[in-house]
This record gives structure tokens, sequence and C-alpha cells, in this order.
């Protein structure tokens, strides 16, 4: 997700050799980067003046004080306001996660929507028949508008409802993550949520108990009526790496977990109720590499094992022997059984309905490859289907629908909405902006994942764009045309290959750019050069390189590699983010020359580690003077010449030495970087604190000792960044107003510094 721009006024006077296009997680940012004319002369911004390599620490610190002028230091300074523009609405599809029956009442839906049927609603709804229930509404408040675990609405046998996710407050009234609601919807205070996994999913008996996964992956249960502590008489502990996943009980009380041992296979159990609960009754191992995603059981005695791959396996429930292995489409979400035997499947692409397990398909009801279905719940002949998608077999309804299989008619359609996001911006060198996300509105306007801001921050009428699927990597040449990336099949309704090229002032597909580049999926990532080429990662080819004007492959470059997660061009180099297949603890960064694709890997190359856990490099960019800065998640980093720390370094652009003077201390993973004009570093991610001082998850440091410039402050953090101009950062997070705006880089109450 990278971008190209010009210097623009506020970068008067910069020497510029190349731009580098640069992707922070999945937000393009953009800079100039100086690159050095030869091995001991740099260019000084702003100064019109080279210097040799004696002068750069007295350019920082020259920086340090132009980018704090006298009459600031040692002020108390307010947060950081957004200012007025972009300020623009987003409508997005919303989406059911979650639903089942409450007898006598209707269907409950939770998930993330503010509008159902044009009534508010916030993530949960009642249905009374076909029509939306207007007199049911506990009126829930969730942590953000994007969820961060699954939003869920299960019926107890007492009648209680249970509402889970990240939920904050009900009727107005501040909860935990678990509640039980009574039937008309109000709180039930005489119950006490068990546990603080908020990922709750739990299964009753018939005796009145309640069984749950506890975040430590073991097996637990409570009373249903009154909640409170587990049972101290019984447990099924989680083995070592082997937490617990899904739970089923269902026919003659019998309780299944699927759990998942050492993360690539998974083992299925059939537990005790009685007893201590410490005993399996079997246990079998599932050899297959994928997440359990869903478990149902026949009236045969056969329990169904269904794969995000697509594989469903049965086994023999009463001694767990392997009946069965039946491949159906990937992304496998839910599947279920009717009375009559009927078997449905939601997968990607959309819900089949066969005959019977290994049965003829009898129906089919597609939808785009980028929207999904979530459940499924056959009911007296009927098929309903929630998720997110807006049209699914041909009728559209967004994100809830309820269809009669075989029988004529049109299906119950419906609307549903919620809060649109962005997930990256691309500046152009016109002074637009491209913008994608998760929308279907943008203002007023219809736009579906991207539109075009003008230069004063509105909404263009005149760039539009049409898409059947998500857009995750943009670029902008040097004529502003839009280079996209994405699981998308088609642009215009013309067939593509997750790779196309638009016209930066109309949107409008530029069929003259055909890649020849054959992708078997959406490229992780893209980079463009000043030469408008395009650096492609394709697994597990390594990374190739697209011509101008036709978009034919390189035939003189490429650079083979089994794993290339992302690409950033500084200066004369392509910087590899690489990882062996399988390896989950350390990535390397390596150096490529544009030239030729020569690699010196004793020159410049940089490994980073994580010690437990899954290491990832977020974001590479250059500093005002050319070294290399280098975000993630990470412990360490060391090199050919040295060892650097952690989540956040600089690396010599010679050398790659990491730089033991300019040492952030920085608590958690970082997700993006971003330079100004004048030198001084931005930084978002998921940290609470830098160097030992609180922080929301965006600051600003000092490029000369990594001090915190606390004249500087965020109210909020951030989950991708980027310096826009002379004068704005774009900020992207949920906790902004609509996910996108831009704040001043000068602090808070301060019109204009001057630098001489």
């Amino acid at each position: 997700m990278n971008s190209w721009r010009s210097a623009g006024a506020g970068c008067a006077g910069f020497h510029l050799q190349t731009v580098e296009m640069k992707k922070c997680k999945s937000f393009c940012v953009s800079r100039v980067v100086l690159r050095p004319v030869s091995p001991d002369v740099f260019f000084a911004p702003r100064k019109g003046t080279f210097m040799n390599i004696a002068s750069r620490i007295k350019w920082r610190a020259q920086r340090v004080a132009l980018a704090v002028p006298l009459g600031l230091a040692g002020l108390v300074h307010a947060q950081q306001i957004p200012l007025e523009t972009p300020d623009v609405a987003l409508i997005d599809l919303g989406e059911i996660q979650s639903m089942d029956w409450q007898p006598h009442h209707g269907l409950l839906l939770a998930g993330s929507f503010t509008q159902f049927e044009g009534f508010s609603r916030n993530g949960l709804a009642r249905l009374n028949g076909a029509v939306l229930d207007t007199a049911w509404d506990p009126a829930p408040i969730w942590l953000g508008p994007v969820p961060t675990v699954p939003r869920r609405v299960k019926m107890a046998p007492d009648g209680g409802i249970f509402v889970s996710g990240d939920l904050v407050q009900i009727n107005g009234q501040a909860v935990d993550c678990i509640v039980k609601l009574k039937p008309d919807g109000t709180l039930d205070t005489a119950w006490t949520a068990p546990t603080t996994n908020c990922d709750f999913d739990p299964v009753f008996d018939r005796r009145g108990w309640m069984y749950y996964i506890e975040s430590n992956g073991s097996v637990r249960r409570t009373r249903l009526d009154i909640g409170g502590s587990a049972d101290a008489n019984w447990q099924h502990p989680s083995m070592q790496g082997s937490p617990a996943k899904k739970l089923l009980l269902e026919f003659g009380g019998s309780l299944y977990a699927a759990s998942q041992n050492n993360g690539w296979e998974n083992s299925i159990s059939k537990i005790s109720t009685s007893g201590d609960g410490l005993q399996s009754v079997w246990s079998k191992r599932d050899e297959v590499n994928s997440d359990v995603v869903a478990l149902q059981q026949s009236e045969n005695g056969v329990l169904y094992v269904g794969h995000a791959n697509g594989l469903i396996r049965g086994f023999d429930v009463t001694n767990g022997g392997t009946l069965f292995s039946w491949q159906t489409a990937p992304g496998l979400r839910d599947m279920k059984i009717d009375s009559s035997g009927r078997f449905y499947v939601a997968a990607a692409g959309g819900v089949k309905k066969y005959a019977s397990m290994h049965g003829s398909l009898l129906e089919s009801y597609d939808q785009a490859l980028s929207e999904r279905v979530n459940q499924l719940w056959p009911n007296n002949g009927e098929l309903l289907i929630g998720g997110k998608f807006s049209a699914i077999g041909g009728y559209s309804s967004q994100s809830f629908i309820v269809v009669a299989p075989g029988l004529p008619g049109l299906p119950h359609s419906y609307e549903i909405t919620g809060n649109g996001t962005i997930d990256g911006v691309a500046p152009q060198p016109n002074g637009g902006t491209i913008v994608y996300g998760d929308f279907i509105k943008a203002g007023k306007l219809p736009r579906q994942h991207m539109f075009r801001l003008t230069p004063a921050g509105d909404v263009d009428p005149d760039w539009s764009t049409i898409l059947d699927g998500a857009v995750t990597n943009v670029v902008v040449g040097s004529d502003n045309s839009v280079y996209i990336g994405g699981p998308f099949a088609s642009v215009y309704t013309a067939p593509t290959n997750f790779l196309a090229k638009l016209n930066g002032s109309t949107g409008a597909p530029d069929f003259s750019w055909m890649p020849t580049l054959s992708l078997d999926a959406p490229p992780p990532d893209l980079a463009i050069d000043t030469q408008d080429r395009i650096y492609v990662p394709q697994a597990p080819y390594g990374v190739r390189r697209v011509l101008q004007p036709s978009g034919a492959t390189d035939p003189n470059w490429n650079l083979p590699m089994s794993v290339a997660e992302g690409v950033d061009v500084i200066g004369d180099y392509l910087y590899v983010r690489h990882r062996m297949p399988g390896e989950q603890y350390q990535i390397s960064l390596d150096r490529f020359a544009l030239a030729d694709g020569e690699f010196s890997p004793f020159t410049w190359r940089a490994f980073v580690y994580r010690d437990r856990g899954d290491v990832q490099i977020n974001s590479v960019t250059a500093d005002a003077v050319g070294d290399i800065l280098v975000g993630g998640h990470f412990n360490g980093i060391f090199t050919n010449s040295g060892e650097g720390g952690a989540n956040l370094v600089r690396l010599s652009a010679a050398s790659a030495t990491p730089d033991t003077t300019w040492l952030p201390a920085v608590n958690g993973p970082v997700d993006a970087i971003d330079v100004d004009a004048a030198g001084e570093i931005y930084v978002a991610g998921r940290f609470s604190t830098v160097n030992a001082q609180p922080s929301h998850g965006l600051v600003k440091l000092s490029p000369l000792d990594a001090s915190l410039r606390t004249e500087w402050v965020a109210p909020h953090g951030a989950e991708a960044i980027c310096v826009a101009d002379a004068q704005r950062l774009f900020v992207v997070g949920q906790y902004w107003p609509n996910t996108f705006v831009a704040l001043s880089l000068l602090p808070s109450g301060v019109t204009a510094i001057e630098v001489p």
C-alpha cells in the first residue's frame, strides 16, 4: 500500500533523487527520500547546501532546535485536534456475526451495524416474524466500530440471552464483556460472568450447567442461573500447546471439543460431563493444517468437523473413528444440517445446499468473493443467511436474507448498514488523495472501496470506479495514475488479475496497461520507482517488475525468493521483507539494486527476531538523511555489523549498522512510521509507553536522540499514518471520527513556525 507524491511547497529546495513509496501495515505513506550523492556527501533539506558525514550530527541537532522554537519549550500543550477537513462520513455494509432463536419472540442478531431497516440499532437487534421488533433494544455500546472479538448472541435453556464481545455498556449501565439479558432485553443483574475471556461461545446441558472455554484454553463450567466462579470439581484442562477452540453439546448430552495442537493440527475429543471432567471418553488427532470453524452432530451418530480450508471430516461419536473426508469450497465459515438431512455449507463464494453429505448439489447462492457469510440457519423450509454481503444468489440484500430454497417467490431482503472504515490513503502529485477501505458511501456519494479527495478535502464527484472486491494496495505514479492490487476479479466488469491501473483524474480503468504477470493470489504489497515501474511480490516466485507503458513483465529483472511479504523503494534500492517458509520467529530485510536486482548480503542485510510469537516487520522507511527506520513486532535486530533493540530501530543506509545513539524504548508493536520535511519522526502502533512515558499509540520523536516530543500529543492511537504535505499528518484509526482525520504537524495552538 504505497504511493508517490511530489515534494510540494513544504519541500521546496529538496534535491530529489527519488521518491519512496512505503507500506505501513495496510496504509500507504510516501515521502521524499534524500539519496547520498556520494559516499560522504548528503543534501541538507531546506538548507540548499551539501554537507559531509561529519556535519550530519550537527544538522540533526539543528533540526531539534528548529522543531522546538523559543517560546514553546517547557509549556504544557493541548492535545492535537483534528483539522476541519477531511471530514467524510462513511457508510458500509453492516455485518451479522451471530444469530439465535428466541422462542415465542423471534430471531436475535448480533454484529457490527448501526442501522437496521432505517432504525438505529447498535449491533444487536430482534426480528419478530420478518420485521424488526422496534420495542426491543438493549442499547449496547461496544468498545469501537470494529469488533476486537466476535460479537455473539446466544439463547440459554432458561430463557436468558447471553451477549458477548467487546461490550462495555447495556441500557446505560457499564458492564464487562459478557452479560446475560432477560427476555425483554434488560440486564440480569443476578448473573455474573465466570470468565474474562470475551471470545465467549457457551454450550448448555440439560442439568443447568453452562460449559465454556477459558482464556488459557481449558474447558470449564458454571451454573446457568447465577454464573460466577467455575465449578471447582469439574475441569477439562488444556494440554500444553493444545487449547480448546470450539465446543459442541448436543444429542444425548455429549460434550465435544476441538483443540489446536502445536499450531498446525487439531484434536477432537469427547468429554464426559460427569465426574471431574479430566478424562476424555475418546480423543483423536485430526491431522488437518486448518482451523476447525464448525461442529455439527447428526442423529445417526456422526460428528461433522468443518475446517477453514473447506475439508469436512466425519467421526463416529461412539469411538471417534474416522468415517469419511469431504472436500468442499475453501473459506468455510459455517455448516448446518436440516431436519431432512440436507446439508448447507457457507464458504468463499457463497452458500451451497446438498441433498446430503456427499450428495448432489441442489442449490447455490453465489456472492462476491470479497464478501462473506458467517452463519446459516435452516428453519421450516426457509434458510436464514447472515454475514456481510450486498447481494447473494442474485438477490440484493445487505448482510441478512431469508430465502426459501426450492419454493417460488422472492426472498425477504434487508437493509443493514454500519460505519465505514479507511484502510489507507495515497497522496497524488496534483494535491488529490486516493482513499481506500471498506465502505459503500463516502459523504452522500455512492463509492465502493475507493474515492478521491480533492485538494480542498472534499469527495471528488468526478472520480469513481467500480470493483467487485476490496483494494489492499495502492501506489500512485508520477502522472497521478493509480495502480491497485487486491482480491478483485474485475474493474468496470472487465476481468482483471488482482492488479489494475486507474486514470488519476476519473478513476476509469486504463486498459492500455495490462500486466502480463500471472498472479494466483492478490499481491501482499506493491512498490513503485521514479520510472513508474511496479514491483510485485509473487509467492512462491519472488518479486517481479512490471514495466511501462504496457504492463509487460521485465524479463531481465527477477528476485527469486520463496515468501516476500513487503517491498519498499528507497533511493536506488528495493528493500524486501523476506520470510522463509514455515519460519515464525525470524524475518530478514534484504536490499537489492533497482538497476539489476543485485543482492549483496555481506554489505546490507538485517534479521529481526522474536522469542515467542509471530515476528513482523510492518514499516520500512528512510529518515531525512537517508538512514533506514524499521518498525514492527520484534525483540531485536541483528546485522553483520551489530545488534539493535525492539520494535523500532534505525539502521545505517551504508552498512545496516544499528544506530546505538537512537534508542527509543517502545513497549509494543510499531505499525507505521513517517517523517516530515523537518526530519521529525512520527510513529504509530499498539504501544502504551515510549521511553517509559505514557502514550496512546501515536507519537512524534526527535531524529537526534529518539526523545518524545511532549509538545505534540495525540489523544488517540493510530493504525497508520502518512505525512500528506508540509502542514498535515493523515491519521487512520478506529477511535478517530470516520476513522480518518488530518492532524497539524505543529503542536496544538501553534499556527506557524518560521524555519530560517
